[in-house]
């Protein structure tokens, strides 16, 4: 199912009259719903808490704030050199 589909589909009235019938009031619904987190850095989503706090600990991520920080000072040049050498 594509993603659009996918969304048209819980925004459906049998899907959320079936989705509140499932659960006895609206705080359980909130607590089930899986919360996607979002590094604007990376531009990457993970899927839960611990995800997130794992791609935070990562190489990858380190290495993209390092490369934003020599972009921001003024350095394009050494940063796609030091992104070259990392792949």
């Amino acid at each position: 199912m594509g993603n659009f589909n996918y969304q048209q589909h819980c925004q459906g009235k049998k899907h959320k009259a079936k989705w509140e019938a499932a659960f006895e009031n609206s705080e359980e619904i909130e607590m089930k719903r899986p919360k996607v987190l979002w590094c604007k850095e990376c531009r990457v989503r993970c899927m839960n808490e611990l995800a997130f706090a794992q791609h935070l600990m990562g190489k990858k991520h380190a290495l993209r704030l390092f490369e934003l920080r020599v972009r921001s000072a003024g350095g394009p040049e050494v940063a796609q050199f030091l992104q070259s050498k990392c792949e």
